[in-house]
């Protein structure tokens, strides 16, 4: 789930994050429950090591480690700024941070701020237990404005991820990232059948003579 508002981008007005929040929505109309870091609870200037903590499923909690590089920025930065709040995490290119999470998941999404100007790119990294790279993708169209936006999230049951690892790439220039959103297994909804759909297997069941059963959420 992929978006990015390249021009015309003003952080007090959402409404001109168009792309951006159509993946956003599109990636949190596939789960149910999640939470995310919005890095308000954590002070300003704060450097790695830093704890994390999502909701999961079952009322259960997911909790993370980021590490590495990057700062916790309390202030707009040369376009980099919150998505909600005053607070977001920043980190310099040439450098990189990595999320480990205490349990495998099964999605992560974010958004993410003045990526790809001045020829800049993120790489961002799906590692499994072991720390192999199940998944990779460069993010970001280079030579982007400045301060623009952009949301990218990866749902993927079959390849559940243990940690998530951002490479900042570019000359010198910084990315903002902000409102993260883990889901676990529990929390990846399943996209409901037209209601055409059904009424058509209910009435191949009836023909058929077969029993329904309802599938437990």
């Amino acid at each position: 789930f992929t978006g990015q508002d390249l021009t015309g981008v003003d952080p007090a007005d959402s409404s001109t994050w168009s792309n951006s929040n159509a993946a956003r929505n599109d990636f949190l109309g596939q789960l149910d429950g999640v939470g995310d870091e919005n890095f308000e609870s954590i002070a300003g200037g704060t450097v790695p090591p830093i704890a994390l903590d999502f909701p999961g499923s079952l009322g259960s909690s997911i909790t993370a480690n980021l590490t590495n590089s990057g700062i916790v920025n309390s202030a707009p930065d040369r376009g980099r700024f919150a998505t909600s709040g005053t607070n977001y995490y920043q980190v310099i290119t040439g450098n990189d941070f990595q999320i480990d999470f205490s349990t495998d998941v099964a999605a992560f999404g974010f958004y993410g701020t003045d990526i790809g100007d001045f020829d800049g790119q993120l790489s961002i990294e799906f590692l499994d237990e072991g720390g192999n790279v199940l998944f990779s993708e460069d993010v970001g169209i280079g030579n982007a404005s400045d301060g623009n936006i952009l949301f990218y999230g990866r749902i993927d049951e079959s390849n559940p991820f243990r940690s998530v690892r951002f490479s900042a790439i570019g000359g010198n220039d910084g990315f903002g990232f902000d409102d993260m959103i883990v889901g676990d297994f529990g929390q990846v909804g399943r996209v409901p059948l037209p209601a055409a759909g059904w009424l058509l297997l209910s009435g191949v069941a009836g023909i058929a003579g077969l029993r329904r059963f309802g599938r437990k959420a």
